[in-house]
């Protein structure tokens, strides 16, 4: 039995997959979602009965026995394999179109424009005074973090909120090593996709620009 891993990059790290492959094909997938309403993490396992029929399985954020915990990948032994524990069903059914989506788009040309847009969005923030952009590397991920100057969290994020804009806070607490090198203590992530138009991240940019210039 073979078993194929897939973890996403630092500016990826929304998604974190494992796939379970025998000689029948794949017999087994689990999955865990990230960026879920209320910031709550969702463990999917899908695997195949011993009937031959799909067993589906969900579990909360630390429910590490639902999904086999240390043992493995196998379903628990206990009727709680089948517990929902809020399942949200419109996020899977969310999540399945936008695979289906991603499937017919391609993944090579999705893999070239998200960061492209992510790299015209990131070059229009470094230019604006009291705004830091704080992605490094050789090649940034399609994932926009920047620190503002004048502003608490809360109220930057809302403030992009009411415009309409979708973002992500992120604290000093969730990245101590890599935040205590940039010193700061908080920055806000946007995330471009490839459905997304230049004109919806010169938009963005603006209202960061606007922002910053009446600091509260």
């Amino acid at each position: 039995m073979q078993v194929a891993a897939g973890e996403g990059d630092r500016a990826g790290r929304e998604f974190r997959g494992r796939a379970v492959r025998g000689t029948a094909g794949v017999e087994g997938a689990a999955g865990q979602g990230h960026r879920l309403p209320g910031g709550v993490r969702r463990a999917l396992l899908r695997r195949r009965g011993a009937a031959g029929g799909d067993v589906r399985t969900a579990a909360g954020a630390g429910d590490d026995d639902a999904l086999g915990g240390q043992q493995g990948d196998r379903p628990g032994d206990t009727a709680a394999r089948f517990e929902e524990w809020e399942f949200p069903y419109a996020t899977v059914l969310g999540c399945a179109a936008a695979v289906r989506y991603a499937l017919r788009v391609g993944m090579e040309p999705v893999s070239r424009r998200t960061p492209a847009l992510a790299a015209r969005l990131r070059g229009q923030l470094a230019g604006l005074p009291g705004v830091r952009t704080l992605d490094g590397g050789a090649a940034p991920a399609a994932l926009v973090t920047f620190a503002v100057e004048g502003w608490r969290p809360q109220p930057f994020k809302a403030a992009m909120d009411a415009r309409g804009i979708n973002s992500a806070l992120s604290f000093r607490e969730f990245a101590q090593f890599d935040f205590g090198d940039k010193e700061v203590e908080w920055c806000l992530r946007l995330s471009p996709h490839y459905y997304n138009t230049e004109d919806e991240v010169d938009e963005v940019a603006a209202a960061v620009a606007e922002l910053v210039r009446n600091p509260r």
